[in-house]
């Protein structure tokens, strides 16, 4: 499988300000300026429609099995055309499964308008099936509502995140003509999307080859008082103020799994509750810090397994063959 991870940043398509707004004769600040006007009054965000968003750099790693490649298509000067058509092309040149952060939401639609108004043969995905990876949305369970940003899952992983820039700076350093700068930004973008996917590659391989059934998964930002309810049974221990604090101390995945014997088999395969005493090549062995810091959580009986389970999800989440 090839993996073909990539990004876009985008301004306001000025052409469009100026043929249909009567913004003609403004400079480029005040024509972007009355547009996110526009949209605010109009839908209380400036967050322009998609059809509206002009790419102006794409970035793209590859990962074909062994070679690594990261890489903003283009030039500094590339035609928003000629950014696009390197992409598609791209897409064309093997059987590649997408990745992206919001890509189902973002990136794709505004790729596909911008394809659209610039007359480009995007044939290479329209008749292709294509694999497609949204790691924002399928982390969160197909939940807008759960869905975490890059910036903070990155960093909940230790991960760089976001450094020198962020999404609504781009603007700005486009205004500087700060191309490069942006092109560098979508880079890191793509970078941390790809360390992202394989975290989450590793997690559901580890599961998924322990005989494991995924029946349902979501990204979360537990809350403190979540943590305290779902810990209730260890109230009033050494360890639980710790714990409470560490689980919502950033994001984490919840997952309901399904197999016979399925609580054992889950605590061997997560290794004993204190990191010191778990076997070798257990997750807590590999990942865990402490007891209170111990990386992932597992039921320790069948009916507590029920009720923790039903407390993040509704049987309706749960999908079974």
């Amino acid at each position: 499988m090839n993996y073909l991870v990539f990004d876009i940043e985008t301004i306001p398509d000025l052409n469009y300000g100026k043929q249909f707004l009567n913004l003609d004769g403004l400079d480029e600040a005040d024509i972007g300026r009355s547009m996110f006007f526009h949209q605010l009054q109009k839908t209380g965000t400036e967050f322009l429609p998609l059809n509206l968003h002009k790419v102006i750099a794409i970035s793209v790693l590859t990962d074909s099995g062994g070679t690594l490649e990261i890489a903003s298509l283009g030039k500094k000067q590339s035609s928003e055309r000629s950014l696009i058509q390197l992409f598609y092309d791209l897409v064309d040149t093997n059987e590649n499964c997408l990745v992206t952060w919001n890509g189902l939401l973002f990136d794709l639609p505004v790729l596909n308008y911008r394809a659209l108004f610039n007359g480009v043969d995007a044939s290479s995905y329209w008749q292709n099936e294509l694999w497609h990876i949204d790691l924002k949305d399928v982390l969160a369970n197909h939940n807008p509502k759960g869905q975490g940003s890059l910036d903070a899952v990155a960093k909940g992983l230790h991960l760089p995140g976001k450094i020198t820039a962020s999404g609504d700076q781009v603007w700005d350093l486009y205004l500087e003509d700060k191309v490069e700068e942006i092109r560098n930004y979508c880079d890191l973008d793509v970078l941390n999307t790809y360390l992202i996917f394989i975290h989450y590659q590793a997690m559901i391989g580890r599961i998924t080859n322990e005989g494991f059934t995924i029946l349902s998964s979501k990204q979360m930002d537990m809350s403190l008082v979540q943590a305290g309810g779902f810990y209730e049974i260890h109230r009033g221990k050494p360890f639980y103020e710790e714990l409470t604090h560490f689980m919502s101390s950033g994001p984490c995945v919840v997952l309901a799994l399904e197999k016979e014997d399925a609580v054992n088999e889950w605590r061997r395969v997560i290794g004993a509750t204190n990191p010191e005493e778990a076997n070798e090549g257990t997750i807590r062995k590999l990942y865990a810090k402490n007891v209170g810091k111990n990386a992932v959580h597992g039921s320790d009986s069948d009916e507590n397994g029920k009720k923790e389970v039903s407390y993040f999800f509704a049987e309706c989440e749960l999908i079974r063959n």
